[in-house]
């Protein structure tokens, strides 16, 4: 726990607390704390960290008591490991936070920092890869997405950096072609800091934050493995989220970097025999060299067909794992998606594909399955290209 230094002298830890009941009834703030505020859940709590910054997070017995409490403890124990967790005394043994972990511990049980790092190991909470070492499976699809799913879920300030840096198309799923890309950071990547990230990172619409890949293959070429690292770094310290769609390159060597540091590594597949060998040929190879962690890959199966011969119970036996999620083929969707700029999980949140990425972020972010999607409307780029015409192309009379 951490006392600051002011103008005025020493100044008391600060302190966020988790209450249903905005008056505190039952928790009380030890003289000398700063109150930095009160909210209603875990997961709001999650989301506010970045910016209020609290030594102790401070829970009451209700509080303890909500779903998914003990995965977001873990998400906050990963992600922000000098804070302090403590749980009035009343705290439920589920949660596994008892006062008999720190007896000597008032006015509730804690978790500190060595603690935590001891229990949970060195995972970087928050840094999500989606991958495949197939191209063409869907890949920047699940990664935009995923990403706006869990700005909806209210997991906290969420970026997506596309990685596939020569042929990257994250700006266009989200209709952000044209504007600043990865390439404009890297002359900053050795001093790169809040002020900077906020001058280049584009604000989508939904929330989310995006650092697309350069716009032209050969600017690809100037950036160097060193740089990638230090703008992931930088992108991850002031996001409680940081999606990362990688190219489908198996020798690309920050790709094992960002496997090694990962929180959860999506791997997607299809049904395509080829895709399945690939996929299976780079699991066995993780295993060999560590990164093979059952809990941190998360398989999803993308564009699944029940008029293929190759059934979801064929695919989990080849593999050896079971699928976290099976995203449903729906072309049309898909391509009405893409070709507008604007993701399933905003404008078709009801549909079997966006329930599926829902499912994803609730393997990301246990409070996701609570959360109630937000729906936002916008103009973009191509719809505005083509605003008045069916898909053939003829006008529609006026029609929006």
């Amino acid at each position: 726990m951490s006392v600051r230094k002011s103008s005025e002298g020493l100044v008391g830890p600060g302190v966020l607390v988790i209450s249903p009941d905005p008056s505190m009834k039952g928790l009380i703030v030890p003289a000398g704390w700063r109150l930095l505020g009160v909210v209603a859940s875990l997961g709001a709590a999650a989301a506010v960290i970045p910016s209020l910054k609290p030594d102790v997070i401070l829970a009451s017995h209700e509080a303890a008591s909500q779903p998914g409490f003990d995965e977001i403890v873990r998400f906050i124990a990963l992600a922000y490991p000098d804070i302090e967790v403590r749980i009035s005394e009343a705290a439920t043994p589920s949660t596994g936070l008892g006062r008999e972990e720190d007896p000597e511990a008032p006015p509730g049980a804690t978790l500190s920092g060595d603690e935590r790092r001891r229990r949970f190991g060195p995972l970087v909470p928050g840094l999500i890869v989606v991958w495949s070492p197939k191209g063409g499976v869907g890949k920047t699809f699940v990664a935009c997405n995923l990403a706006v799913a869990l700005v909806q879920s209210g997991a906290g300030p969420v970026a997506l950096v596309d990685l596939d840096l020569k042929m990257g198309d994250v700006a266009v799923h989200l209709d952000v072609v044209g504007r600043t890309t990865l390439a404009d950071v890297l002359p900053y990547a050795d001093e790169l800091n809040h002020q900077i990230l906020e001058k280049y990172v584009i604000r989508h619409p939904s929330g989310l934050r995006i650092l697309p890949a350069p716009g032209r293959p050969e600017l690809a070429e100037l950036a160097q493995p060193e740089q990638i690292r230090k703008i992931i770094d930088a992108v991850r310290k002031e996001h409680a989220f940081s999606v990362l769609d990688m190219p489908a390159d198996v020798v690309n060597e920050v790709l094992y970097d960002c496997l090694e540091h990962a929180s959860r590594v999506v791997l997607l597949t299809t049904q395509d025999p080829a895709c399945l060998r690939q996929v299976k040929i780079v699991t066995a190879l993780l295993g060999k060299i560590g990164l093979g962690n059952g809990e941190k890959l998360m398989l999803v199966v993308n564009r699944f067909s029940d008029r293929s011969p190759v059934e979801i119970q064929k695919i989990e036996a080849f593999l050896g794992m079971k699928a976290m999620a099976v995203i449903p083929e729906d072309r049309d969707l898909v391509e009405a998606s893409v070709f507008r700029g604007r993701p399933v999980a905003l404008e078709q949140e009801e549909s079997q594909v966006s329930r599926a990425i829902r499912q994803i972020a609730v393997g990301v972010y246990p409070a996701a399955d609570n959360a109630r999607p937000v729906r936002r409307t916008a103009t973009t780029l191509l719809s505005r290209l083509f605003r008045g015409r069916g898909p053939s192309g003829r006008s529609e009379g006026g029609r929006r």
